[in-house]
């Protein structure tokens, strides 16, 4: 497997309750890292996976919550985009601007977790999340994807919006779909 971008730090020694201090904290206000690295173009397979940990309500609406983007790259088009971020059911969600696929496991509980996000345009069901190593929905988008140039952003959208609270470490970017074995893997290390 190629990894293509490694940031934040390297997995070691991370539990589910505990994580060494070298994580990055965003305030949900107005922290995000703005990398050189160019989006993934194009509709070829791609994962996203870091380590989060958030108290943060993500569910907007009548719950007062609102999105909470882990990473993001291209631009601010309908099928340009490829979103990592949390929102329904306080749970991962990718989308790929205009659609997305939203899993069903609150990881807003204060405590590390290991998220993924997977897209393969040559399997079935393109898009699988994970939260801690297990499949928590898989499904398609209506869209397309065709991410365009534009750099990798995490803790926001590309475009300012959607600030993360909390704190992310290990963040990386595939250019492969990774298995439910790697997932699993990754959050084993």
């Amino acid at each position: 497997m190629k990894i293509i971008l490694l940031l934040v730090a390297i997995c070691f020694g991370i539990t589910g309750q505990s994580q060494t201090n070298n994580a990055l904290h965003f305030d949900g206000v107005d922290d995000y890292v703005s990398t050189t690295k160019s989006a993934i173009q194009g509709n070829v397979a791609r994962s996203f996976e870091a380590w989060i940990r958030t108290n943060e309500n993500c569910i907007p609406g009548a719950t007062g919550g609102v999105q909470q983007v882990i990473a993001d790259m291209g631009t601010f088009v309908n099928g340009k985009r490829f979103t990592l971020n949390l929102l329904w059911a306080n749970s991962v969600r990718l989308e790929i601007g205009g659609t997305g696929l939203s899993g069903t496991v609150a990881v807003n509980d204060s405590l590390w977790h290991h998220v993924a996000a997977v897209y393969d345009p040559s399997a079935t069901k393109k898009v699988t999340l994970y939260v801690d190593g297990i499949v928590c929905a898989t499904g398609n988008f209506t869209t397309t994807p065709a991410t365009s140039a534009g750099n990798v952003v995490i803790g926001r959208r590309v475009d300012g919006a959607n600030p993360f609270g909390g704190d992310i470490d290990a963040f990386r970017l595939w250019n492969i779909a990774l298995t439910g074995a790697d997932a699993l893997a990754l959050h084993d290390c």
